[in-house]
């Protein structure tokens, strides 16, 4: 595996310059740039008090919600945006959850060779892998999908059943992926297990049955609100890694871009081992908007309105890991004494439904220094992240023109304005230099469907 596929991108807090403040994010329905900087004037006005602005709540017994805005106060009478992030961090993985995981593969023509005899062998170390306490099924699609193995428990004779219908699978035809979805969520969906997670691999664009990428994500949604999570594996340079990204998102799981079939095992890997030791599951998260205050441009999650509540899915969150959204609010020119923020955050554990929900505060002034002064550093990081993750999927966007030169232009400008601002905050190093060396690998790509990849792969990780 390149570092092209292995290095993630920044993350952190920030208190950065203009230049840095100034990406672009395309995510959502508005670009999304981080809030314009305020020169720090010296001001005798005693500082806001952030801990209204940002918050920390206990989500059942192995989870925290933490919620902020990327400003404790905010200017009088004037329209300005008030960045909103939202994070789930798992605390503690619950025990005894038995999984219902269906592997989802892709043997049209384009898998013939390598990436198919690959693809088969990690199937093999997956299925050997599942505890007795799992059920699995397998699905294939080509021209026409199928389920080739229904749901059944993946004891010693389940296992067996499923090598053997491996062994049998060959690589020929079309690619029916929207077929092939559908019959896999199917699948997972009638389980009784706590655990529902579909493996979608494939290496091309669809070809058969319904293409349309509207309708493909409609299907993902679909498994979102059944509780199915999917997780999606493009393979190769011909992967439609911008849709598959797409469907990831929309069904709270996770993208990853594999260069050939021999990435496909340790994917896989990830896979069991985060499914393995979740801490809560199916999360959503509702943002209720001030009144006169309008939705901008949302990272990490395909927002749905509800009147003046905004939900957004995370879906699964295992142990040490966290999830984020980022919601940017328009506020009104309006003469009030505050703004009030709602949140909310839904999960299940075990077979428990657990929830949470707090209140936001952003207080109002006139004096500029106190506006600046009261900015939130992490969710001030957080902003930038979104905005870089989109300045990255515009990388990617280049590459798949064919534009290789735009594509590595755009990949240098966030690596130089990453550098500065690790410069002036030491905690953004770390992923800042990760970036350098992606940029680094880029530079050398010479296959631009890999580097749109590659690229669409980052930015996933960088929103989320």
């Amino acid at each position: 595996m390149s570092k092209l596929e292995r290095y993630g991108l920044l993350g952190g807090c920030f208190l950065i310059s203009a230049a840095v403040l100034a990406l672009p994010m395309r995510t959502g329905p508005a670009p999304y740039t981080p809030p314009d900087p305020v020169p720090p004037p010296v001001s005798p006005h005693v500082p806001a008090d952030p801990s209204r602005a940002e918050i920390s709540l206990p989500l059942g017994s192995s989870a925290v919600l933490r919620a902020g805005l990327s400003q404790a106060v905010v200017a009088r009478a004037t329209e300005q945006v008030v960045d909103v992030a939202m994070e789930v961090e798992g605390t503690r993985a619950q025990s005894g959850q038995s999984r219902a995981l269906v592997l989802c593969l892709d043997r049209s023509g384009s898998m013939a060779g390598r990436n198919m005899d690959q693809a088969l062998e990690s199937a093999r170390w997956f299925i050997r892998s599942l505890s007795e306490d799992d059920e699995l099924a397998l699905v294939s699609f080509s021209t026409r999908p199928g389920v080739d193995l229904p749901l059944t428990r993946a004891d010693a004779a389940g296992k067996a059943a499923a090598l053997a219908v491996v062994d049998a699978m060959h690589a020929r035809g079309g690619t029916h992926l929207h077929g092939g979805l559908s019959l896999a969520v199917a699948e997972a969906a009638r389980s009784g297990a706590p655990i529902h997670r579909v493996v979608l691999v494939s290496d091309g664009v669809p070809t058969e049955g319904d293409v349309r990428a509207a309708s493909i994500l409609s299907l993902a949604g679909e498994a979102a609100s059944q509780g199915v999570t999917v997780t999606t594996l493009g393979v190769g340079s011909q992967a439609p890694g911008g849709l598959m990204e797409r469907v990831a998102v929309a069904a709270g799981g996770n993208f990853r871009f594999i260069r050939d079939g021999a990435g496909i095992r340790e994917a896989l890997q990830a896979e069991l081992n985060a499914s393995g030791r979740l801490a809560v599951r199916d999360v959503r998260v509702r943002l209720a908007l001030p009144d006169g205050a309008t939705l901008g441009a949302t990272s990490g999650a395909i927002p749905e309105m509800q009147g003046r509540t905004v939900w957004a899915r995370v879906g699964d969150v295992a142990a040490g890991d966290r999830r984020h959204v980022m919601f940017r609010v328009h506020l009104p020119a309006e003469n009030v004494s505050g703004w009030s923020f709602a949140v909310h955050a839904v999960g299940r554990q075990s077979s428990t439904t657990v929830d949470t929900d707090g209140t936001l505060l952003a207080s109002v002034s006139d004096d500029a220094a106190a506006v600046a002064r009261s900015r939130i550093e992490w969710v001030m990081g957080q902003a930038l992240l979104a905005a870089a993750a989109t300045e990255v999927k515009a990388a990617a966007e280049a590459y798949s023109r064919g534009d290789s030169g735009g594509g590595v232009l755009r990949l240098r400008e966030v690596a130089n304005k990453m550098d500065e601002a690790a410069r002036k905050q030491p905690a953004l190093a770390p992923k800042a230099r990760a970036l350098r060396l992606f940029v680094d690998d880029a530079d050398k790509e010479t296959d631009p469907g890999m580097a749109a990849n590659g690229a669409t792969a980052r930015a996933f990780d960088l929103a989320q």
